[in-house]
């Protein structure tokens, strides 16, 4: 059975920002640069808790929402929604609209641009509280916080790798591949032993131990198919050209320049709002960013259509097609089918 799971982010202004945009040029005509930061003792929380689906409605109990279930290109192509997410994370943070200029705000590491595989980071478990601390420092971009159409569309997710666990069903070519597999997607250099950016590392049934796939031998009980191996093969399954060569779109001076970012969109309390800010409010220490990520779909197949689930027959297969909502894709640069949404409060001064 697939649940469906909420993970849950609190960051008490533990806020600093590199500022452009991906969409919008951070230095359109008329922006203003933005430097301020609020200091405090910082927390961070992350745990899950099971929503329940009611119709096309995702609810939480507190506070009420509407998500759609899923990505929309999961209606065509074939998706998962893991049972357990755990890995590493750098930091997270906000895409602002801010009067038509794109501006990026970070939490965790002091410049996202510094960051490599082996920088400080942070276990993450959708099962567990997890605390930390930090400052928050906005903006290096351009824009215009006195505006009234200021607001934060996307939450920004920073990861060295994630652990994804799900169940293949539907198989029929090869049914021996409709159990549970645990995939570890790899988004920095060195963020795991030996790994690169792009790696697809798959946990062996038989010991448990995340492992590359050598194709020059078998795999999943199909002949040229691949072997489990324990270190890094020459030619390794990776992930879309997008993550595996990944290309900053930030900007050579600013903004994260060597981790591909997954983006969710900010989906408020009241459908089709905005979730609006404001300068004093950024520059406000105390407060408390309260984050709901739904990840219904998050393991996703982008171009292997549902009707052609059974070339999902071997391991080097599983791989070869695997994909997580929200990271960049070939298809779309923001990221194929971003999970469904997150859910953003704030509390505090």
């Amino acid at each position: 059975m697939l649940y469906r799971r909420y993970l849950f982010l609190i960051l008490t202004t533990l806020f600093y920002t590199n500022c452009s945009n991906s969409k919008d040029s951070p230095g359109a005509d008329g922006g203003q640069a933005y430097a301020f930061t609020a200091s405090v003792n910082s927390k961070i929380s992350i745990k899950s808790s099971v929503a329940s689906l009611h119709g096309n409605a995702l609810i939480q109990e507190k506070p009420s929402m509407k998500l759609a279930t899923g990505p929309t290109l999961c209606s065509s192509v074939v998706c998962f929604t893991p049972t357990a997410l755990t890995g590493k994370y750098y930091g997270t943070g906000f895409l602002i609209q801010s009067a038509g200029n794109g501006m990026t705000a970070y939490f965790g590491q002091n410049t996202w641009s510094d960051i490599t595989g082996t920088s400080i980071s942070y276990d993450f478990d959708a099962a567990n509280p997890i605390t930390n601390a930090g400052t928050l420092n906005c903006c290096n971009g351009t824009g215009d916080l006195s505006s009234e159409n200021t607001y934060i569309e996307n939450v920004i997710y920073l990861f060295g790798y994630l652990d994804a666990t799900f169940t293949v069903s539907g198989v029929t070519s090869n049914t021996a591949m409709n159990q549970e597999f645990t995939v570890r997607f790899v988004l920095a250099d060195d963020a795991v032993a030996g790994g690169k950016r792009g790696d697809l590392l798959l946990k062996d049934p038989s010991d448990g131990i995340f492992k590359w796939i050598d194709k020059s031998t078998s795999a999943g009980g199909i002949v040229g198919e691949g072997a489990l191996v324990a270190s890094r093969p020459t030619v390794p399954i990776t992930m879309n050209t997008s993550v595996a060569n990944w290309t900053n779109p930030f900007g050579t001076d600013k903004g994260n320049q060597k981790i591909p970012v997954i983006y969710a969109p900010v989906v408020t309390a009241v459908e089709n709002d905005k979730f609006v800010v404001t300068e004093s409010e950024l520059a406000t220490a105390g407060r408390t960013y309260n984050f709901g990520f739904d990840p219904t779909n998050f393991v996703m197949f982008p171009e292997l259509l549902t009707a052609d689930k059974n070339m999902i027959y071997s391991y080097v297969q599983l791989l070869s097609k695997i994909h997580l909502g929200g990271l960049p894709h070939s298809a779309q640069s923001m990221g194929v089918g971003n999970p469904a949404g997150t859910l953003l409060k704030v509390t505090g001064p």
